[in-house]
């Protein structure tokens, strides 16, 4: 079954109206993980949409890998995508610690008695609602993941006071943990059971479908030989209908390539397993071709387009190295489609190296989601120890700040920085 661009009226839908820009996540502070040092606390303020712009290994995907992990390591109830010499500052064993705040409005949906009682006991509910009264009053609230060393493996600790005990006092917090051991992490559980809400609205797909933990493919492999196979099907899963699913994916495919009609390949093959694939129509050619078969450019931007697809009002959208292999006309149409995707309520996180994508994004925003509603950030890294430096601007061009115009000048950037 195959659909072409005549079926893009349905885009309309009321499922697709257009909301406020909004922001399930308000900023992201991390203290010991990859090059922030444990003495110390990073925090980055997140807009609608956040743009990180950095050179090669400056500290500009810090946040995005912080967003990912924590979403891959609620889901998972463990640390399936931690690794200490990796992600513990300087390969050391002491606990990184990474914290979410949240928007009073988030806070209040997570946290409902209604969403509490749905997840425990009455009684249970209102304990944790207990818990969580100091914290409302000081109107300040970040779901706080901390990775403590245990034995030979890591286990998580979730708690949500920051400041009382995760950043000054992560040997008070071990202790605590140890000397009241069973209600200390009972409570973390439950607590991490809460985040679950949170971290399943936060999208980010991998190019490489191997990446995933197997916590999240979902469905059985249909051949683990073919990466791409267990991948379609995951779409498929994971979607309404394949109706929606196709007409969703083309109306973005079709945006931002130069395809414009898709199919998906699904059947049975010898042995009872499923047979699956996508298949696009080549514009020269008028012929079928599956989508292993297309460039890599659209192959590596397949994942963000499903991402887009597939947005919710109030879900996150992450993209690493936005604008990699793309020719400047596909930026500029990809960046008009992630603003016109935060103007629906979806909070977008990017990072990219390529002056294009901002401007494009820049110019974009001011245009469709007003500048108070995007922030960019030109990342360093700091002198001596190598922790990040995060150097914030606004969409306006050219840049007025002279530290970010600074760091984007020896990228090599001109057009953003330079007055017409």
């Amino acid at each position: 079954m195959d659909v072409d661009t005549g079926v893009l009226q349905a885009m309309q839908s009321e499922e697709r109206l257009q909301a406020a820009p909004s922001r399930l996540i308000e900023a992201v502070g991390v203290s010991g993980y990859r090059s922030v040092p444990h003495e110390e606390l990073v925090e980055v303020e997140l807009k609608p949409l956040t743009v990180f712009v950095g050179g090669l290994d400056s500290g500009k995907s810090l946040v995005i890998n912080a967003l990912r992990l924590f979403s891959e390591t609620v889901m998972a109830g463990r640390p399936v995508g931690f690794l200490p010499e990796r992600d513990s500052n300087r390969g050391r064993p002491i606990p990184p610690l990474i914290m979410y705040r949240l928007p009073p409005e988030v806070l209040s949906r997570i946290f409902s008695m209604d969403e509490l009682t749905r997840l425990y006991p009455a009684t249970q509910a209102v304990n944790i609602m207990q818990q969580l009264k100091e914290i409302r009053r000081k109107q300040y609230f970040a779901p706080t993941i901390l990775f403590e060393p245990r034995e030979e493996d890591y286990e998580i600790v979730a708690f949500i006071d920051p400041y009382r005990l995760g950043i000054r006092a992560r040997g008070v917090l071990r202790r605590i943990v140890s000397e009241r051991a069973p209600e200390a992490l009972n409570l973390s559980r439950q607590l991490t059971n809460v985040f679950k809400h949170i971290a399943s609205l936060i999208d980010y797909k991998p190019v490489a479908l191997l990446d995933l933990p197997e916590e999240f493919r979902g469905v059985p492999r249909d051949d683990p030989l073919n990466p791409a196979s267990t991948y379609y099907w995951l779409l498929l899963s994971a979607y309404p209908s394949e109706d929606w699913f196709r007409e969703n994916l083309l109306h973005y495919v079709s945006r931002v390539t130069p395809y414009r009609s898709i199919r998906l390949l699904v059947g049975e093959a010898e042995g009872g397993r499923l047979r699956l694939g996508v298949q696009l129509l080549d514009p020269l050619l008028n012929e079928w071709r599956l989508l292993d078969a297309a460039g890599g450019a659209v192959k590596a931007m397949l994942p963000l387009l499903i991402s887009l697809a597939s947005a919710t009002p109030g879900s996150m959208i992450l993209a690493d190295s936005l604008g990699r292999c793309l020719d400047p006309g596909s930026v500029e149409r990809l960046a008009a489609a992630l603003v016109d995707t935060v103007a629906k309520g979806v909070q977008v996180v990017v990072s990219t190296s390529r002056e294009d994508v901002v401007y494009s994004l820049a110019k974009n925003s001011v245009e469709k989601i007003g500048e108070e509603n995007a922030v960019f950030y030109a990342v360093s890294r700091r002198p001596g120890d190598g922790a990040p430096v995060f150097h914030r601007f606004g969409p306006r061009i050219p840049v007025r700040d002279a530290d970010a115009v600074k760091v984007l000048e020896s990228l090599g950037f001109r057009t953003i920085t330079s007055s017409p």
